[in-house]
Protein backbone atom coordinates (compact mmCIF):
# COMPACT_ATOMS: atom_id res chain seq x y z
CA UNK A 1 0.00 0.00 0.00
CA UNK A 2 3.04 2.47 0.83
CA UNK A 3 4.29 1.81 -2.92
CA UNK A 4 0.13 2.43 -4.17
CA UNK A 5 0.67 6.15 -2.27
CA UNK A 6 4.35 6.31 -3.44
CA UNK A 7 2.82 6.01 -7.11
CA UNK A 8 -0.61 7.89 -6.88
CA UNK A 9 1.36 10.72 -5.24
CA UNK A 10 4.12 10.62 -8.77
CA UNK A 11 0.85 11.09 -10.44
CA UNK A 12 -0.62 13.86 -8.49
CA UNK A 13 2.90 15.40 -9.28
CA UNK A 14 2.19 15.47 -13.37
CA UNK A 15 -0.39 18.18 -12.56
CA UNK A 16 1.65 20.50 -9.72
CA UNK A 17 -1.86 22.54 -8.37
CA UNK A 18 -3.93 19.39 -7.83
CA UNK A 19 -0.49 17.79 -6.08
CA UNK A 20 -0.27 21.08 -3.77
CA UNK A 21 -3.60 20.97 -2.70
CA UNK A 22 -3.95 17.18 -1.95
CA UNK A 23 -0.13 17.82 0.13
CA UNK A 24 -1.76 20.37 1.77
CA UNK A 25 -4.99 18.39 2.73
CA UNK A 26 -2.76 15.96 3.94
CA UNK A 27 -0.65 17.91 6.13
CA UNK A 28 -3.99 19.49 7.47
CA UNK A 29 -5.77 16.39 8.43
CA UNK A 30 -2.11 15.30 10.04
CA UNK A 31 -2.08 18.31 12.12
CA UNK A 32 -5.44 18.72 13.13
CA UNK A 33 -5.85 14.84 14.18
CA UNK A 34 -2.30 14.55 15.36
CA UNK A 35 -1.93 11.47 13.17
CA UNK A 36 0.62 10.27 10.63
CA UNK A 37 -1.50 9.10 7.55
CA UNK A 38 1.18 6.62 5.93
CA UNK A 39 1.86 5.12 9.45
CA UNK A 40 -2.05 5.33 10.71
CA UNK A 41 -3.80 3.89 7.36
CA UNK A 42 -0.90 3.36 5.07
CA UNK A 43 1.17 1.01 6.84
CA UNK A 44 -1.28 -1.84 7.83
CA UNK A 45 -3.03 -2.38 4.69
CA UNK A 46 -2.19 -5.32 2.64
CA UNK A 47 -1.62 -6.20 -1.36
CA UNK A 48 -5.47 -6.74 -1.52
CA UNK A 49 -8.24 -4.11 -1.66
CA UNK A 50 -11.70 -5.19 -3.18
CA UNK A 51 -14.59 -2.78 -4.35
CA UNK A 52 -17.74 -4.79 -4.43
CA UNK A 53 -21.33 -4.03 -5.61
CA UNK A 54 -24.25 -6.07 -4.37
CA UNK A 55 -27.95 -5.98 -3.62
CA UNK A 56 -29.14 -5.74 0.28
CA UNK A 57 -32.64 -6.92 2.16
CA UNK A 58 -30.79 -4.30 4.58
CA UNK A 59 -30.46 -1.60 2.60
CA UNK A 60 -33.93 -1.59 0.73
CA UNK A 61 -32.56 -2.35 -2.82
CA UNK A 62 -30.25 0.67 -2.75
CA UNK A 63 -26.64 0.38 -3.60
CA UNK A 64 -24.50 -1.07 -1.43
CA UNK A 65 -21.19 -0.54 -1.95
CA UNK A 66 -18.05 -2.14 0.27
CA UNK A 67 -14.15 -1.17 0.35
CA UNK A 68 -12.60 -3.92 1.80
CA UNK A 69 -8.88 -3.78 2.43
CA UNK A 70 -6.82 -7.17 3.56
CA UNK A 71 -4.55 -6.11 6.32
CA UNK A 72 -0.80 -7.47 6.44
CA UNK A 73 -1.36 -7.36 10.10
CA UNK A 74 -4.50 -7.19 11.89
CA UNK A 75 -3.54 -6.51 15.41
CA UNK A 76 -1.56 -3.66 13.84
CA UNK A 77 -4.62 -1.91 12.00
CA UNK A 78 -6.76 -2.29 14.72
CA UNK A 79 -4.70 -0.48 16.90
CA UNK A 80 -4.08 2.11 14.80
CA UNK A 81 -7.86 2.59 13.67
CA UNK A 82 -8.55 2.81 17.77
CA UNK A 83 -5.98 5.67 17.64
CA UNK A 84 -7.50 7.65 14.52
CA UNK A 85 -10.59 7.05 16.15
CA UNK A 86 -9.55 8.44 19.25
CA UNK A 87 -7.89 11.53 18.29
CA UNK A 88 -10.69 12.26 16.09
CA UNK A 89 -13.07 12.69 19.79
CA UNK A 90 -10.56 14.62 21.34
CA UNK A 91 -9.31 16.66 18.62
CA UNK A 92 -12.60 17.50 16.88
CA UNK A 93 -16.47 17.83 17.36
CA UNK A 94 -17.03 15.40 15.12
CA UNK A 95 -19.64 12.51 15.99
CA UNK A 96 -18.36 9.23 16.99
CA UNK A 97 -20.25 6.15 16.81
CA UNK A 98 -20.46 2.58 18.02
CA UNK A 99 -22.68 -0.44 17.46
CA UNK A 100 -22.33 -3.73 18.46
CA UNK A 101 -23.83 -6.34 15.92
CA UNK A 102 -23.44 -9.60 16.21
CA UNK A 103 -20.52 -9.50 18.26
CA UNK A 104 -19.00 -7.46 14.85
CA UNK A 105 -18.15 -3.67 15.99
CA UNK A 106 -19.36 -1.04 13.42
CA UNK A 107 -17.53 2.38 13.79
CA UNK A 108 -18.81 5.91 12.18
CA UNK A 109 -15.91 7.44 11.01
CA UNK A 110 -17.36 11.14 10.26
CA UNK A 111 -14.65 12.60 8.70
CA UNK A 112 -15.78 14.47 5.77
CA UNK A 113 -13.56 13.10 2.26
CA UNK A 114 -11.45 11.18 3.98
CA UNK A 115 -11.03 8.44 1.27
CA UNK A 116 -11.33 10.76 -1.25
CA UNK A 117 -8.27 12.59 0.00
CA UNK A 118 -5.99 9.68 0.28
CA UNK A 119 -7.12 7.53 -2.47
CA UNK A 120 -8.40 10.19 -5.02
CA UNK A 121 -11.94 9.64 -7.10
CA UNK A 122 -12.22 5.52 -6.59
CA UNK A 123 -14.06 6.23 -3.00
CA UNK A 124 -15.39 9.52 -4.30
CA UNK A 125 -19.13 8.30 -2.54
CA UNK A 126 -17.71 7.39 0.86
CA UNK A 127 -17.40 10.61 2.26
CA UNK A 128 -17.92 9.67 5.83
CA UNK A 129 -17.96 5.82 6.01
CA UNK A 130 -18.77 3.13 8.74
CA UNK A 131 -16.19 0.27 8.97
CA UNK A 132 -15.92 -3.00 10.91
CA UNK A 133 -13.51 -5.87 11.05
CA UNK A 134 -14.07 -9.67 10.45
CA UNK A 135 -11.36 -11.99 10.30
CA UNK A 136 -8.28 -10.31 8.69
CA UNK A 137 -10.32 -7.50 6.72
CA UNK A 138 -11.14 -3.89 7.47
CA UNK A 139 -14.63 -3.23 5.58
CA UNK A 140 -15.56 0.30 4.91
CA UNK A 141 -19.06 1.50 3.48
CA UNK A 142 -21.37 4.60 3.61
CA UNK A 143 -24.01 2.95 5.19
CA UNK A 144 -23.50 0.37 8.44
CA UNK A 145 -26.50 -1.88 6.65
CA UNK A 146 -24.51 -2.71 3.98
CA UNK A 147 -21.77 -3.81 6.72
CA UNK A 148 -25.08 -5.64 8.60
CA UNK A 149 -25.42 -7.54 5.25
CA UNK A 150 -21.67 -8.80 4.55
CA UNK A 151 -21.79 -9.96 8.21
CA UNK A 152 -24.42 -11.80 7.94
CA UNK A 153 -23.34 -13.44 5.05
CA UNK A 154 -19.99 -14.40 6.39
CA UNK A 155 -21.62 -16.00 9.48
CA UNK A 156 -24.12 -17.91 7.50
CA UNK A 157 -21.22 -18.74 4.73
CA UNK A 158 -23.00 -17.27 1.81
CA UNK A 159 -20.30 -15.82 0.18
CA UNK A 160 -18.19 -15.86 -3.26
CA UNK A 161 -15.79 -18.46 -1.68
CA UNK A 162 -18.74 -21.28 -0.73
CA UNK A 163 -20.30 -21.14 -4.71
CA UNK A 164 -19.19 -24.01 -6.25
CA UNK A 165 -20.18 -22.24 -9.77
CA UNK A 166 -17.47 -19.41 -8.98
CA UNK A 167 -14.90 -22.01 -7.80
CA UNK A 168 -15.22 -23.29 -11.17
CA UNK A 169 -15.33 -20.19 -13.32
CA UNK A 170 -12.30 -18.45 -10.85
CA UNK A 171 -10.07 -21.39 -12.07
CA UNK A 172 -10.13 -20.07 -15.60
CA UNK A 173 -7.97 -17.16 -14.19
CA UNK A 174 -4.68 -16.67 -12.91
CA UNK A 175 -4.24 -16.99 -8.48
CA UNK A 176 -2.39 -13.38 -8.47
CA UNK A 177 -2.99 -10.24 -10.56
CA UNK A 178 -2.81 -6.62 -10.66
CA UNK A 179 -6.83 -6.00 -10.83
CA UNK A 180 -9.70 -8.80 -11.39
CA UNK A 181 -12.98 -7.60 -11.97
CA UNK A 182 -16.06 -10.18 -11.21
CA UNK A 183 -19.73 -9.86 -12.60
CA UNK A 184 -22.40 -12.19 -11.83
CA UNK A 185 -24.78 -10.33 -14.66
CA UNK A 186 -28.12 -11.49 -13.39
CA UNK A 187 -28.00 -10.33 -10.19
CA UNK A 188 -26.28 -6.73 -10.96
CA UNK A 189 -29.06 -6.71 -14.12
CA UNK A 190 -31.63 -4.16 -12.03
CA UNK A 191 -28.65 -2.00 -11.78
CA UNK A 192 -27.49 -2.06 -15.17
CA UNK A 193 -30.97 -0.98 -16.36
CA UNK A 194 -31.45 2.08 -13.39
CA UNK A 195 -27.50 3.40 -15.14
CA UNK A 196 -29.31 3.73 -18.91
CA UNK A 197 -31.86 6.59 -20.60
CA UNK A 198 -35.18 5.77 -20.88
CA UNK A 199 -34.71 4.17 -24.33
CA UNK A 200 -31.76 1.77 -23.76
CA UNK A 201 -33.73 0.30 -21.12
CA UNK A 202 -36.35 -0.45 -23.00
CA UNK A 203 -34.20 -2.21 -25.42
CA UNK A 204 -32.13 -3.97 -21.92
CA UNK A 205 -35.58 -4.97 -20.48
CA UNK A 206 -36.64 -6.26 -23.69
CA UNK A 207 -33.37 -8.36 -24.31
CA UNK A 208 -33.32 -9.24 -20.52
CA UNK A 209 -33.04 -13.37 -21.30
CA UNK A 210 -30.04 -12.47 -24.04
CA UNK A 211 -28.18 -10.32 -21.17
CA UNK A 212 -28.28 -12.71 -18.62
CA UNK A 213 -27.71 -16.13 -20.39
CA UNK A 214 -24.06 -14.57 -19.94
CA UNK A 215 -24.10 -15.32 -16.18
CA UNK A 216 -20.52 -14.75 -14.78
CA UNK A 217 -18.13 -12.55 -16.55
CA UNK A 218 -14.69 -12.03 -15.25
CA UNK A 219 -11.45 -10.02 -16.61
CA UNK A 220 -8.21 -9.71 -15.40
CA UNK A 221 -4.97 -7.47 -16.20
CA UNK A 222 -1.79 -9.56 -15.01
CA UNK A 223 1.73 -7.99 -14.92
CA UNK A 224 3.98 -9.07 -17.46
CA UNK A 225 7.14 -6.59 -17.01
CA UNK A 226 5.75 -3.26 -19.02
CA UNK A 227 2.70 -4.26 -20.21
CA UNK A 228 -0.71 -5.70 -18.96
CA UNK A 229 -1.64 -9.14 -20.22
CA UNK A 230 -5.60 -9.31 -20.54
CA UNK A 231 -7.81 -11.78 -19.84
CA UNK A 232 -11.19 -11.81 -20.91
CA UNK A 233 -13.91 -14.49 -19.98
CA UNK A 234 -17.71 -15.22 -19.89
CA UNK A 235 -20.03 -18.34 -19.28
CA UNK A 236 -23.35 -19.24 -21.31
CA UNK A 237 -25.84 -20.59 -19.50
CA UNK A 238 -30.09 -21.02 -21.09
CA UNK A 239 -31.65 -18.06 -19.54
CA UNK A 240 -34.43 -20.23 -17.92
CA UNK A 241 -31.64 -22.52 -15.96
CA UNK A 242 -30.09 -19.10 -15.04
CA UNK A 243 -33.60 -17.58 -13.50
CA UNK A 244 -34.01 -21.29 -11.38
CA UNK A 245 -30.14 -20.92 -10.23
CA UNK A 246 -31.59 -17.22 -8.87
CA UNK A 247 -35.22 -18.64 -7.08
CA UNK A 248 -32.42 -21.57 -5.65
CA UNK A 249 -30.12 -19.17 -3.89
CA UNK A 250 -32.37 -17.07 -3.00
CA UNK A 251 -34.40 -20.13 -1.15
CA UNK A 252 -30.85 -21.07 0.30
CA UNK A 253 -30.06 -17.54 1.47
CA UNK A 254 -33.78 -17.10 2.96
CA UNK A 255 -32.72 -20.75 5.14
CA UNK A 256 -29.43 -19.54 6.01
CA UNK A 257 -30.75 -16.00 7.36
CA UNK A 258 -33.48 -17.87 9.88
CA UNK A 259 -30.44 -20.10 11.00
CA UNK A 260 -29.62 -16.82 12.36
CA UNK A 261 -32.44 -16.14 13.98
CA UNK A 262 -33.18 -17.57 17.49
CA UNK A 263 -35.80 -19.27 17.90
CA UNK A 264 -39.05 -17.77 19.83
CA UNK A 265 -41.21 -19.63 22.26
CA UNK A 266 -44.01 -21.12 20.34
CA UNK A 267 -46.72 -19.98 22.44
CA UNK A 268 -45.88 -16.76 22.94
CA UNK A 269 -45.58 -16.25 19.03
CA UNK A 270 -49.33 -18.26 18.62
CA UNK A 271 -50.34 -15.47 21.19
CA UNK A 272 -51.57 -12.12 20.86
CA UNK A 273 -48.33 -10.66 22.37
CA UNK A 274 -46.36 -11.66 19.03
CA UNK A 275 -47.57 -8.55 18.19
CA UNK A 276 -44.63 -6.78 19.64
CA UNK A 277 -42.54 -9.51 17.78
CA UNK A 278 -41.85 -7.05 14.84
CA UNK A 279 -38.45 -7.41 12.54
CA UNK A 280 -35.49 -5.74 14.07
CA UNK A 281 -34.55 -2.03 12.96
CA UNK A 282 -31.90 -0.89 10.93
CA UNK A 283 -31.25 2.82 11.18
CA UNK A 284 -29.12 3.81 7.70
CA UNK A 285 -27.69 7.01 9.82
CA UNK A 286 -26.12 6.53 13.20
CA UNK A 287 -25.80 10.34 13.63
CA UNK A 288 -29.04 10.75 13.65
CA UNK A 289 -31.59 11.26 16.36
CA UNK A 290 -34.29 9.57 15.34
CA UNK A 291 -35.45 7.07 12.23
CA UNK A 292 -38.70 6.54 10.07
CA UNK A 293 -40.01 4.44 7.37
CA UNK A 294 -43.25 4.51 5.83
CA UNK A 295 -46.13 2.80 4.44
CA UNK A 296 -46.57 1.75 0.48
CA UNK A 297 -49.48 4.49 0.98
CA UNK A 298 -46.86 7.45 1.87
CA UNK A 299 -48.11 7.15 5.92
CA UNK A 300 -45.50 6.53 8.38
CA UNK A 301 -45.16 3.22 9.51
CA UNK A 302 -43.22 4.13 12.94
CA UNK A 303 -40.58 6.14 13.94
CA UNK A 304 -37.86 5.40 16.79
CA UNK A 305 -35.51 7.91 18.44
CA UNK A 306 -31.85 7.15 18.58
CA UNK A 307 -29.01 7.82 20.46
CA UNK A 308 -25.24 7.13 19.41
CA UNK A 309 -26.65 4.86 16.81
CA UNK A 310 -28.73 3.03 19.18
CA UNK A 311 -32.82 2.09 19.57
CA UNK A 312 -32.70 4.73 22.66
CA UNK A 313 -36.18 7.19 23.25
CA UNK A 314 -39.62 6.77 21.87
CA UNK A 315 -40.75 4.46 19.71
CA UNK A 316 -44.55 4.47 18.01
CA UNK A 317 -45.47 2.33 15.00
CA UNK A 318 -48.91 3.45 12.84
CA UNK A 319 -51.15 1.15 11.16
CA UNK A 320 -51.78 2.34 6.92
CA UNK A 321 -54.80 3.93 8.03
CA UNK A 322 -52.34 6.64 10.07
CA UNK A 323 -53.95 4.99 13.52
CA UNK A 324 -51.48 4.19 16.42
CA UNK A 325 -50.63 0.30 16.05
CA UNK A 326 -47.65 0.22 19.09
CA UNK A 327 -45.97 2.48 21.66
CA UNK A 328 -42.99 2.07 23.74
CA UNK A 329 -39.85 2.75 24.93
CA UNK A 330 -36.05 1.51 23.78
CA UNK A 331 -33.14 2.01 26.14
CA UNK A 332 -29.72 1.59 24.87
CA UNK A 333 -31.05 -1.12 21.67
CA UNK A 334 -33.70 -2.95 24.00
CA UNK A 335 -37.78 -2.63 24.40
CA UNK A 336 -37.94 -1.17 28.07
CA UNK A 337 -40.77 -0.42 30.52
CA UNK A 338 -44.14 -0.68 29.53
CA UNK A 339 -45.48 -1.23 25.65
CA UNK A 340 -49.23 -0.61 24.56
CA UNK A 341 -50.74 -2.02 21.50
CA UNK A 342 -54.04 -0.78 20.03
CA UNK A 343 -56.57 -1.42 17.36
CA UNK A 344 -56.60 -1.08 13.55
CA UNK A 345 -60.34 0.87 13.97
CA UNK A 346 -60.88 2.37 16.88
CA UNK A 347 -57.87 2.71 18.67
CA UNK A 348 -58.65 1.00 21.60
CA UNK A 349 -55.95 -0.87 23.77
CA UNK A 350 -55.76 -4.27 23.05
CA UNK A 351 -52.88 -5.67 25.23
CA UNK A 352 -50.26 -4.07 27.52
CA UNK A 353 -46.50 -5.77 28.26
CA UNK A 354 -43.98 -4.84 30.51
CA UNK A 355 -40.33 -5.67 29.13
Amino acid sequence: MILFIENFEALKKVNPQEFEVYTKQIKEIESKLDIDIKENVCSWIGNEVALIHFNSSLSKNKKDVAAIFKTSDIKKATKNLNFILSKIKEKTPLQFKQINYKNHTINFLDLNGFFKMIVGNMFKNMEKPYFTIINDYVIFSASPNTLKEIINNNISNYTLASSKEFEEFNYLFDKKSTIFTYINTPYIFNEIVSLTDRKTQFQIKKNKEYIICFNQFGMQLTSEGNIFKSTITTTFNNPKLVLEKIALDKKLKKELNLKLITKKNTSTTNSIESIFDFKEIHPSDLSASSYKEYHDNGKLKFEVSLDDGLLDGKYKMYYPNGNLKLKGKYKNGKKSGTWRAYDEKESNLIIKKRF
